[in-house]
């Protein structure tokens, strides 16, 4: 499989919400120097990477609906009942940039250990001198749920902007 980004029109094979060269641009006009370095094929994965977590954790929520049902992300969009022109916005590519530099150093998903039990210890604690041990598991009916999506607020700073409101508050597009 390639790496061939979104161009605004719905593609059908597209994997990335963005390309190399904006990225390298985005990157460079904000003096980030770690970004450069990589090699292309990094920054393709991480790319790929941040666009499968902006679709995967927020794909349900965005606003409008798919431009087309041929293509293959959930970017671009139908905002308004009455548009005919797909909605591909910056703030999108934004939070594509700011994820992939996450991606870049590994997975956005939380690695979730469980111990040997089969369960999720929530606190650990061993003391060699007089020996001491202490762990602490969460709540069998769920009321202590590990974290699924951690927070990156430069990221998800703009990628709340294209998001349904939520009941309780939140903000909307207009």
């Amino acid at each position: 499989m390639s790496f061939v980004p979104e161009d605004g029109t719905g593609l059908p094979n597209s994997n990335s919400y963005v390309t190399v060269a904006e990225a390298d641009a985005y990157f460079s006009l904000r003096g980030v120097t770690q970004w450069g370095p990589l090699t292309e094929q990094k920054k393709h994965a991480s790319l790929v990477l941040a666009t499968e977590y902006i679709d995967s954790v927020f794909g349900q929520r965005f606003i409008g609906n798919k431009f087309s049902s041929e293509q293959s992300l959930q970017w671009p969009r139908l905002v308004q009942c009455s548009d005919a022109t797909p909605y591909y916005p910056e703030e999108l590519k934004r939070a594509c940039f700011e994820y992939a530099f996450i991606a870049k150093d590994g997975s956005l998903f939380p690695s979730i250990e469980y111990d040997e039990t089969g369960r999720l210890p929530t606190l650990k604690r061993e003391k060699l001198a007089v020996l001491e041990e202490e762990t602490r598991w969460t709540v069998p009916n769920g009321q202590m749920q590990p974290t699924l999506i951690k927070p990156y607020p430069s990221a998800d700073i703009w990628i709340q902007k294209l998001c349904r409101k939520r009941i309780g508050g939140g903000k909307t597009l207009r």
